[in-house]
C-alpha cells in the first residue's frame, strides 16, 4: 500500500474529491499540520487562491475519514494555535466558529470542538464562486456567479432556471464624486445591480465601498436626469457605546446634517455646500424615518438608506412600502459588526430580514463587499 503525503497545491487544485478517492483507492492520503497552516494563511487572499484554500478546508472537514492526519508542531505564536494547545493540556472543549480551528482541533489534536452562534444570522453573500471549467450551478434570480480563471475572472448574473447573462465591468461617476471604478469582482457585481435592478442591498464592513458606490450611482442618475430626486431616509441612532451630546441646534435639516447621515454626505461630497445646492434644486431630500408615514417616493425617484443595519423590521418595511412602481431602492449597511442597538440584532434586524424576504425576487440583488479599501489600518481594525 502506497502512502502519499499531500502537498497544499494538490488540495487546492482538486475539484472532485470523490474522484481523487477512487484514483487513490487502497492508498493512504496523509495530511501534515503544515499543510493546514498554509491553507489557513491563504484562505483570506483575494480571487482564486483564497477560494481554493477555503474549498480545500471544507473538503478536509467533510471527508476527514478519508485522510490520515499526522501529528506535528503548530506555531503557538498564532492565537488560534495557542488556544488549541491550552485546550489540549487542560482537557478543555474548544468553542469556535472557525472552520480551520475546528479541523485542527478535531483531527490533529483529537479535541472536543463545538460551535456557538447567538442571534446573528448567516445571510447570503449574493454570489457563488467557482473555478473555470466547473459546471454552472442553478441559482435563484439575482445571484451572481464569479468564475475565476488562471489570470482573471468572469462574472455572470442568474435569472433563474440555469439562465445566466455575462456582466461587463463598468465605471460610474458624476460631477461631485468623480468617476469610480470597481476595485474588485464584488464591486463589479454591486455596480451592475445598482445600474440594472429595481432594488439593491449592499452590505460589507466599514471602508468596503458600499456608501461610495451607492451615492455615486444615485447622484449620477439625478444629475443626468434619469431620475428625479434622491430621497434619503435617516435614522439617527447613536453609535454603540458613545455618549449622548444633547440636542443639536437648528431646524430638522440642520439636525440631520449634524448627525451620522450628514457626516457621511459631507465626507463623500466634499462639504455641506453641494448638499444644500441639491436640496435647493429639489433633487435631494433628507427625512428622518420617524416622519415618513404617508410620504411617497415617486416612480422616478431613488430611495436610499445608509446605515440600514440600525433599523428594525417594521421600519424597513415602512420605508420600502413608501416606494411607487418604478422607484429605485438602495439599502446599505453592515449587519455583522456595526449594529448600534440591541433591538436591531438577530430576528429584529430589518436589513437582514429584507435580504431574506426579497432573495430570488426578480429585480432584486444583494451583494456583500468583503474587502476593505479605506486603509491598511482600517482593514486591521476589522479584526478587533
Amino acid at each position: 500500500m502506497k502512502k502519499y503525503l499531500l502537498d497544499t497545491n494538490i488540495l487546492m487544485s482538486t475539484e472532485n474529491y470523490e474522484k481523487m478517492f477512487k484514483d487513490f483507492e487502497g492508498c493512504d492520503l496523509i495530511i501534515h499540520p503544515a499543510v493546514i497552516e498554509e491553507l489557513d494563511n491563504i484562505k483570506t487572499r483575494e480571487g482564486a487562491p483564497g477560494y481554493q484554500a477555503r474549498r480545500a478546508i471544507k473538503a478536509l472537514r467533510k471527508y476527514a475519514d478519508k485522510f490520515i492526519f499526522i501529528a506535528g508542531r503548530l506555531d503557538i505564536n498564532k492565537v488560534d494555535n495557542l488556544l488549541l494547545e491550552i485546550s489540549y493540556n487542560n482537557d478543555f472543549t474548544v468553542l469556535t466558529n472557525d472552520a480551520n480551528v475546528q479541523l485542527k482541533g478535531e483531527h490533529l489534536l483529537e479535541l472536543h470542538v463545538e460551535q456557538y452562534n447567538q442571534q446573528r444570522k448567516t445571510i447570503s453573500s449574493g454570489y457563488t464562486l467557482i473555478l473555470e471549467g466547473e459546471e454552472f450551478p442553478k441559482t435563484h434570480c439575482g445571484m451572481y456567479l464569479i468564475e475565476y480563471t488562471e489570470e482573471d475572472y468572469n462574472i455572470h448574473k442568474s435569472y433563474g432556471d440555469g439562465i445566466y447573462t455575462e456582466v461587463i465591468p463598468q465605471n460610474i461617476g458624476n460631477f461631485m464624486t468623480g468617476v469610480v471604478s470597481p476595485r474588485d469582482e464584488f464591486q463589479v457585481c454591486a455596480i451592475d445591480s445598482l445600474v440594472n435592478d429595481d432594488f439593491t442591498i449592499i452590505t460589507g464592513p466599514a471602508g468596503s465601498g458600499k456608501t461610495l458606490l451607492s451615492l455615486t450611482y444615485a447622484l449620477r442618475e439625478i444629475q443626468s436626469g434619469n431620475r428625479g430626486k434622491l430621497i434619503i431616509f435617516a435614522n439617527p441612532v447613536k453609535t454603540r457605546g458613545a455618549e449622548e451630546l444633547g440636542y443639536y441646534p437648528g431646524d430638522r435639516t440642520e439636525k440631520l446634517m449634524s448627525n451620522s447621515v450628514g457626516a457621511i454626505l459631507k465626507s463623500k461630497l466634499g462639504g455641506v455646500e453641494p448638499i444644500y445646492q441639491l436640496m435647493s434644486e429639489n433633487r435631494l431630500e433628507i427625512l428622518p424615518i420617524s416622519d415618513i408615514r404617508g410620504f411617497e417616493v415617486g416612480p422616478d425617484d431613488i430611495m436610499y438608506i445608509t446605515e440600514a443595519q440600525n433599523l428594525n423590521v417594521d421600519l424597513i418595511k415602512l420605508a420600502i412600502q413608501r416606494c411607487a412602481e418604478g422607484s429605485k431602492i438602495i439599502l446599505e449597511g453592515d449587519p455583522t459588526t456595526q449594529v448600534d442597538h440591541w433591538s436591531f440584532e438577530g430576528d429584529g434586524n430589518g436589513l437582514v430580514r429584507a435580504i431574506e424576504v426579497f432573495e430570488g425576487y426578480e429585480g432584486f440583488s444583494h451583494i456583500n463587499l468583503p474587502n476593505i479599501y479605506r486603509s491598511k489600518i482600517a482593514d486591521r481594525a476589522e479584526r478587533m
